[in-house]
């Protein structure tokens, strides 16, 4: 069970594990994207139908979708980033379980967006969590959790790729395991719990009085949905790259610094400031620093604000 690229990668793995035989995927509804509107395919879907593997997308998991889970008759069900609460009874039909891979080090991160929580809060570093589904929000017992560093440059597209790898691996190596019940079970410590809520578009908008690097890593975080945006003149701009500019300035948070041909930097607070790679304005196209500031006619006067 499972929906993005995250899913996709750990299936993928999964369908070469020894002992192992996916006789069925569940994702959620393909969705609509770009200008068009035009239906895009889960990337699990498109992986499943290429190599002629039942997929279910049900709306819901009721009583109605219950019975074709039921005829599926699964021994083990593996899931990873699939978005939605399982219910009990189906938590209990497969006789060796539901087996969740989540993106973080549990019970750090519990919810529908640890990746992007843990580049927003500056970990040092983050992992997968082998968990053993109960009813709870993330909340079963862990048989392995592995890490990884996290650093300033790790965007949460490049995060999302080094832990699907990890999350693969790890899947390849318990599965046999797991199969001859060849682990054991840790519960997790409630009170060291924390929780990553569902991303929402007003949580994009910068502050820039926040530090450089809690800049970066808000934009980091919120890349490509649901955006890193401010505003210029009345219009909605998306902060799509920057970097650290390492010179220190004196002047207001949002304000337009170091403007060359060549691009800007934007001070943010305790005199810090970072350099806009690539933005784009509301109604036009992705631009860079350099081609916003001859578009605009850019000057030190001017600044980006919280609101329209």
């Amino acid at each position: 069970m499972g929906t993005p690229y995250f899913a996709r990668v750990i299936l993928e793995k999964l369908a070469v594990c020894e002992n192992a035989h996916v006789t069925a995927v569940i994702c959620l509804s393909d969705k609509t994207a770009g200008r068009g509107q035009e239906i895009q395919a889960c990337p699990v879907k498109e992986w499943a139908e290429k190599k002629n593997i039942p997929v279910c997308f049900p709306h819901r998991l009721d009583d109605e979708f219950y019975q074709t889970f039921v005829s599926l008759n699964p021994e083990i069900v593996i899931v990873a980033a699939y978005g939605k609460i399982v219910p009990q009874k189906y938590l209990d039909f497969p006789k060796l379980g539901f087996w969740n891979i989540h993106a973080s080090l549990l019970p750090k991160y519990r919810g529908a967006s640890p990746i992007a929580h843990a580049i927003l809060n500056g970990e040092k570093e983050t992992g997968i969590s082998l968990m053993k589904m109960e009813i709870g929000l993330d909340t079963g017992p862990t048989i392995a959790i592995e890490t990884i560093p996290l650093s300033l440059d790790d965007t949460r597209e490049v995060l999302t790729q080094k832990l699907a790898g990890l999350g693969s691996d790890m899947i390849y190596r318990w599965f046999s395991k797991i199969v001859l019940k060849d682990y054991q079970l840790s519960p997790q410590d409630n009170e060291k719990s924390s929780y990553a809520p569902k991303l929402k578009k007003e949580d994009g908008n910068i502050n820039w009085n926040q530090s450089a690097d809690s800049v970066i890593r808000q934009i980091h975080a919120f890349t490509p949905w649901p955006t890193a945006f401010t505003y210029f003149k009345q219009k909605r701009v998306i902060i799509e790259n920057i970097t650290l500019d390492e010179n220190i300035h004196h002047k207001e948070s949002g304000s337009f610094v170091r403007i060359g041909k060549n691009g800007f930097s934007i001070a943010c607070g305790d005199n810090t400031a970072v350099k806009i790679v690539s933005l784009k304005v509301e109604g036009k196209k992705s631009m860079s620093g350099g081609q916003f500031v001859t578009g605009y006619r850019i000057s030190e006067n001017d600044s980006f604000q919280l609101s329209a």
